[in-house]
């Protein structure tokens, strides 16, 4: 039944076409009478497709267009944090000019990337390749002493921080006679002093700093702040606690001193 309503329909179609093409004047208003309906959906409808097809292609100029502002943004963005890093190490480095670091020792400047707590370890990021091997002395641009490498590879090292249950050295404390000793880490970031003998007077807040005896760090690096003295009536050395100062420093960015005997 539809079959026999589209052909009917194809006929009317064909003979208003004809009595378009030959037909005179009134005849042909008839024609765009009939077809005028036909005409304006016809027109609508390609309207619309070409409205929405136009419409698609705005979307994917948008698209592009945001994708490629993004690109510039992250591009710039990443310029900016580049200059703030290296402001940031220029900083660092003239503070360490202003206390004559550079003058005194031969220095590497490397960046903090991670921290083994258990084990009181850091890691750098300096190694083999930048002349940074076993045992040389890890310091903060105020000359602050963090600790020394551990262990070095190609292009990281670990440093074993002044803070470790391994570590031991000779420290002094600044502005008393005689009042030379050892520093033992304790773990947890704790620092204790030893073998001062308890003859010598030291309060809390003196400053203990390193001395070049043993050889395993230069003379007068700072180390920490007294906190606790203890006496024993039958010992001959007092002891006590020492806040490591590089517990205050933010430790972003370090110095290694390329030496490992002093």
């Amino acid at each position: 039944m539809r079959a026999k309503k589209f052909l009917l329909i194809f006929i009317v179609i064909g003979v208003l076409l004809m009595l378009n093409e030959f037909g005179g004047g009134k005849l042909k208003n008839i024609f765009y009478l009939v077809n005028s309906p036909f005409s304006k959906i016809f027109w609508l409808s390609g309207e619309r497709i070409s409205d929405f097809f136009d419409t698609l292609f705005e979307i994917k100029n948008l698209k592009e267009e945001k994708e490629n502002l993004q690109k510039e943004n992250y591009l710039l963005l990443h310029q900016l944090t580049q200059c703030q890093e290296l402001k940031k190490e220029n900083e660092f480095l003239k503070k360490a000019l202003n206390l004559s670091l550079e003058k005194k020792f031969n220095l590497s400047l490397v960046e903090v990337l991670a921290k083994e707590v258990d084990d009181e370890v850091i890691l750098i990021s300096g190694g083999q390749e930048e002349g940074i091997s076993k045992n040389m002395p890890v310091i903060t641009e105020e000359g602050i002493l963090v600790g020394k490498v551990k262990e070095s590879f190609s292009n990281f090292a670990k440093v074993e921080l002044i803070s470790a249950k391994e570590s031991r050295f000779e420290i002094e404390i600044v502005g008393k006679e005689n009042a030379l000793g050892m520093a033992q880490g304790q773990g947890g970031s704790q620092l204790e002093f030893q073998l001062i003998p308890k003859e010598v007077q030291i309060e809390k807040g003196d400053i203990a700093q390193t001395t070049s005896l043993g050889g395993n760090f230069p003379k007068g690096l700072l180390v920490g702040e007294i906190e606790k003295i203890q006496k024993s009536d039958v010992e001959p050395y007092q002891k006590g606690t020492i806040i490591p100062y590089f517990l205050k420093s933010k430790m972003r960015f370090l110095l290694v001193i390329k030496r490992s005997y002093f």
